[in-house]
């Protein structure tokens, strides 16, 4: 949940990185010196395996990262496999990832308000009956008895 959530901070910061014309392995350091965890973690080894000879299609390909990530890290490949610049692309992976997540926290806030009448009416209910029907029902079971 947390890497999904800087999955948009990750989209935008390789974007503007690689837009200024750094490489793979500058972009993906810099980044994972700012992002901190726990996407440090994930972009960490794959800088250290182009840093050691990979390929950084292989490298980025091996990470490991699923999710959100993962379509931020398809990008950047399918960008070094192509040449084609990626920047347009991140930017609206992150608007798109950042549209998913409120779209989430909405449907969670309108839920939350259905899940409250629950706890309410469980609360109410009893005393509505206590202070409004059993009056009624004693005060007609004692006329009827007179």
């Amino acid at each position: 949940a947390a890497l999904d959530r800087q999955a948009p901070l990750l989209a935008d910061l390789l974007a503007a990185t690689l837009s200024t014309g750094a490489t793979v392995r500058a972009a993906l350091g810099a980044v994972a010196g700012a992002i901190g965890e726990p996407m440090a973690g994930v972009l960490g080894p794959v800088v250290t395996a182009i840093d050691l000879g990979a390929d950084p299609v292989e490298a980025c390909r091996s990470c490991g990262a699923s999710g959100a990530p993962a379509l931020v890290i398809d990008a950047v490949v399918r960008a070094v496999e192509s040449g084609a610049p990626v920047s347009r692309v991140l930017v609206r992976i992150a608007d798109d990832l950042r549209r998913e997540h409120r779209v989430v926290v909405e449907v969670a806030a309108r839920s939350a308000g259905v899940r409250a009448v629950a706890p309410l009416a469980a609360c109410f209910l009893p005393a509505f009956v206590l202070l409004g029907v059993v009056p009624v029902v004693a005060s007609l079971a004692g006329a009827v008895l007179r």
